[in-house]
Formats: structure tokens, sequence, C-alpha cells
């Protein structure tokens, strides 16, 4: 692949075969702009590859197609005229010496291939002098849980040739590029658009790259900006996490929250629940340089329990704070025991009914008088037997029809209830036992 001309000094490295005359090639190369038409390369570089980036541009009047190789790789490889594309120029390091080193790459116009070189020199002494000049340390300060912001950082070209800027890469799904300058002209300032969405929890936060992109700087060919934050609430609430026992089903149960911070109910734009309806907000009323939120918490069925969390948000819609609310409770119904144990014993003979284990459940209501509806179960060799039907205690009893092989077997069971206005379904799984004597 690697070759030395017989008439020049310079080394050439050639992606694909081309089978085009020396004069056909300079001819057409004129028909594709490059931007920069040649590529610069710091002083001093290691053994590592070097990665910049140009801008390909179609001139002429109908459409090429670009063809990738290991030393270029565009973005778009089918360009109508005038469309430009970036491409990514690679190349080893130890091979830019005191020679020029051109990369050539394809492309063909209505189906002839032909062919642009572009050259890459080594300064002789020194680094270069950057040229793009940016902040690529932002410092955001504090921001909110579970937000976003979006950024807009000025990047100026100091040089008077133009500057391609690589397309951006995030390797964070929080980070969106919204706005990035294809190229920057000499002595002219572009801005670098992207959004960024913080988690939901407070601390410091880093993003290191929140963003990086090559460049044809000589100076700066690899661009890193890097994010710092802390995230945080606005305001502090006391107590930052509400726990409420066995909340009872037929009264309310209050408590208060504090903020601090936040003085004025008229600063206050909106107290939501979220996750859960079991918490109602009441009022809240300045308390000692603070604004005291009253709640109440009532579950409002058996069947459908939901934690929930309190977001206090600010008069313009953003969230101020966040305290979660954690409920438990003993229901308007209660079935004991909760979880059915089996044991069978199980002789050579077969199944003994008058020998079978069975276990009574006791549901119990706090709501009125209840009546079974209905029971269900996921196996057949289950019976579910009512024996009180009716009232403020119901009674079934759990039985096994037959005898299953050897083994340990969970199952789940549910018993269908009404009464005056309500239904309720109470979950009572089964583990079962069954074993040879």
């Amino acid at each position: 692949m690697f070759g030395r001309s017989n008439t020049a000094l310079d080394v050439w490295i050639i992606g694909v075969l081309l089978l085009l005359s020396a004069s056909s090639a300079v001819s057409l190369a004129k028909d594709l702009q490059l931007t920069p038409p040649a590529i610069v390369v710091s002083h001093g570089l290691g053994d590592d590859w070097f990665n910049t980036v140009v801008l390909v541009t179609n001139t002429m009047n109908s459409a090429i197609v670009l063809e990738p190789n290991r030393h270029f790789a565009p973005e778009k490889t089918s360009l109508s005229p005038g469309e430009s594309t970036k491409a990514v120029i690679s190349i080893e390091s130890k091979l830019i010496g005191p020679r020029n080193v051109r990369i050539a790459f394809a492309w063909s116009l209505e189906g002839q291939v032909q062919s642009t070189e572009i050259a890459v020199t080594k300064e002789g002494g020194g680094s270069s002098v950057r040229a793009l000049r940016l902040s690529t340390e932002i410092d955001v300060g504090l921001v909110l849980p579970d937000s976003s912001i979006k950024f807009r950082i000025p990047i100026a070209n100091d040089s008077n040739f133009p500057i391609v800027i690589g397309s951006p890469k995030t390797p964070c799904e929080c980070t969106v590029p919204e706005s990035w300058p294809a190229v920057i002209a000499p002595q002219e300032k572009e801005y670098l658009t992207f959004s960024v969405h913080f988690p939901n929890r407070n601390g410091p936060y880093a993003l290191e790259p929140a963003a990086f992109f090559l460049t044809s700087d000589p100076g700066a060919p690899f661009v890193s900006l890097n994010l710092h934050a802390t995230v945080g609430y606005q305001i502090t609430a006391e107590p930052s996490r509400i726990q409420i026992e066995d909340l009872d089903y037929r009264e309310a149960s209050n408590f208060e929250v504090l903020l601090k911070g936040l003085s004025s109910e008229a600063d206050l734009g909106q107290v939501e629940i979220v996750g859960g309806r079991w918490v109602k907000f009441e009022e809240g009323r300045p308390v000692n340089g603070g604004l005291q939120l009253h709640f109440s918490a009532k579950p409002y069925s058996m069947s459908s329990f939901e934690n929930s969390e309190i977001w206090i948000r600010s008069v313009e819609g953003g969230i101020l704070s966040k305290v979660p609310v954690f409920l438990t409770h003993d229901g308007p119904v209660q079935a004991s025991p909760g979880e059915v144990h089996l044991l069978i014993d199980g002789t050579a003979s077969g199944y003994d009914e008058t020998s079978a284990p069975s276990v009574d459940v006791t549901v119990r209501s706090k709501s009125g008088p209840l009546r079974i509806l209905a029971t269900e179960s996921d196996v057949d060799w289950l019976e579910i037997i009512p024996v009180q039907e009716s009232g403020e205690t119901l009674v079934l009893k759990y039985r096994p029809n037959r005898l299953l092989q050897v083994g340990d077997f969970r199952t789940s069971t549910t018993v269908k209830l009404v009464g005056e206005s309500e239904e309720f379904a109470v979950p009572i799984p089964v583990h079962f036992y069954s074993r040879m004597l």
C-alpha cells in the first residue's frame, strides 16, 4: 500500500487501487473542494494515529459517490451538487516525517472512478499555535435534579484560514447536540449549542467529557468539553422523607412538611402529588421564616396501594423540592394467615381424603359487612371452600383435592368480596409441600 515516487520525495498513501494517469488525477482533483486544502500537523507526535477532519464539497453539476478507506471516513458517501460532508482523515503519526504525506481517496462520477489527494505536512519545530478559542471546562453551579439546561458555548477562530469542526460525539445519552457549525471562517465566532439532562439525585455531578469532536486546527485537532455541576434543590424540606405506618382505612392521618427558603405562599406555584392518590395537600402557611405545608393521607382501597412523592414547584413551574412519602396500612380487609402453608404426606396407596390437611383462612372487614363473590386459584388441585360466606368475619377452608408428585410448589389465589358500595380482591399466596412416607 505504501510506495515512494521516483520523481519526488513524497510518501504516497493510497487507500484504494486507482487506475488513473497522473495528469488525469491532477485535472479532476480541482472538481472537489477540500477545506482545508492541506493538513498541517503539530511537531512531536508519538506513535499513535493522528486524526483530523476536513470538509469535502461537491462543486460539480452531478452527484458523486465517495469511497471510504482506512484513511478517509466521510459522514456521507453520496453528495448532490453543491452538497458538503465532513470526513475524518486518519494516519499513523510515525509515518508523518520531514516529507509530505498524501492521502488519496476515490469517488465516482456517473460510474467513472476518480481520485483526489490531500497533503499532510509536519511542522518543522515547536508545537502549532492553537487557532480555536473556547472554554472547554464548563462549571454550571447548582442545578435542579431531573432538569434540562441548554448551553451555548462560543468558539472563535483567531487564525487567517477556515477551520472545520467535526460532528460531536456524546458518551452520555443525557447530552444532546442541537447546533454545531461545520466551518468557522477566519477571525469569526460561532456557537456550540447542546442540552444536558441532569439526574434525579443530589450531589456533585461531572460529565468528562460531555462532548468531544475533531477539528482541522493544527494546534487543537481534538477538543473535549467537560461539564461540572452540583445537583440539588433550591429549598430544603424537613423532613426530607415521610414514613407513615399502619395507616387506618377509616381515618385520615395528617403530616406536615416545612420548606426552608420559601417563606410566602405567594412564592409557591404548585404542590403536586405524584405516584399515588393517598395523599392530599390541605394548606400552606408561613411559620418562622419558612412555609409549613399540611397534608392528609388516607387509603381508598386495599387492592390499589401506591407510595407517593410530593413535588413542590415554583410560580414559574420549576421543581424546588421533592419529598418521597412511604405509607403502610392495615387496610379495610385483612386475611389471616396472609400465606397458606400445606404439608401433605402421601402413602403408596395414594391420597387419603380423610387425612388431607386443610387450613382455615379468616377474612375480617373494617368497612362493614362483606360477602364472598368468588374465589380463584391458579391450579386445579386446590379447593377453596367457603365456611362463613357473609358478615364482618368470613372463613374459607383451603384443602388439596389429590396427592401430587413429591415436591415444593407455590401458587396464587384470590378471594373476591363485595360490600355495600365497594368490591375488594384479596390475594392469598399458597405454599404447598408434598412428600412420601
